[in-house]
């Protein structure tokens, strides 16, 4: 599970950076905005679901046990 997370840090951290710039190099201002925002909103819900179901699995294995 450790190196779930330090997977997922890099990602986020070093990843997510890039993506945007080269998405968002060619728009202009209001479109720059648009783009981050909702690829912030999908990223924070993605985390969000994915750790919910993380905590869920761990729930249901440890009262299986």
């Amino acid at each position: 599970m450790k190196g779930l997370s330090i997977l997922r840090f890099v990602q986020i951290v070093f990843c997510f950076p890039i993506i945007i710039l080269f998405a968002t190099s060619k728009m202009n201002g209001i479109e720059q905005i648009i783009f981050i925002a909702l690829f912030t909103l999908y990223t924070v819900v993605y985390e969000v679901i994915f750790l919910t179901l993380a905590k869920r699995k761990r729930t249901t294995k440890s009262s299986s046990s």
